[in-house]
């Protein structure tokens, strides 16, 4: 069965794909540029990760996401929380119509950062992630690898949705190194 596991954004969407548990693709969709979506860049979002992920016949039967979440203190606006909310949701919207058409179900988890991740560093937890890949998963996602020495890089994304895809599927815990 195939899993997406989205990190969401407004501007740019970490992607995973798993097939049976196994990395096949890790990688960055952004907010398309085109004058049909200038008003509704949640729609925009939503539809070009659908796209990027809806592969001819095959469709995701696992919609894995990190669930958006306001932290108290913090200098995040509430309504870019919202924005993200506003994403999550027309992307599930937009993968269970893809779903029906294909007359396939869509089953959805969504994880809280603090679920998945915890309250690790940034820099520590996307190592961690890579560590928990196979060397077969880490021939498949190189520039994963290579985007953790770039300091403007939106790679990490990509590793976030990795993130939450391996979360899900339990392979992220201490010990649970395959």
């Amino acid at each position: 069965m195939r899993l997406v596991s989205v990190d969401p954004g407004l501007r740019v969407c970490g992607v995973a794909l798993f097939d049976d548990s196994a990395l096949q693709r890790a990688f960055s969709v952004k907010t398309p540029r085109r004058p049909d979506n200038v008003g509704d860049p949640v729609a925009a979002m939503a539809r070009a990760v659908c796209e990027a992920v809806c592969d001819g016949d095959v469709v995701p039967g696992v919609f894995v996401v990190e669930e958006p979440q306001q932290y108290p203190g913090s200098p995040v606006p509430r309504s870019a929380i919202q924005a993200l909310d506003k994403v999550v949701g027309a992307l599930g919207a937009d993968l269970r119509h893809e779903a029906r058409a294909d007359d396939a179900e869509l089953v959805t988890h969504a994880y809280k950062p603090r679920q998945w991740k915890g309250q690790v560093d940034k820099g520590v937890m996307l190592r961690r992630v890579l560590k928990r890949l196979t060397d077969d998963e880490l021939r498949r996602v190189p520039d994963l690898i290579s985007s953790l020495e770039r300091k403007s890089s939106v790679w990490h994304h990509a590793i976030d949705a990795v993130g939450v895809g391996l979360h899900h599927l339990g392979r992220l815990h201490a010990r649970s190194r395959r």
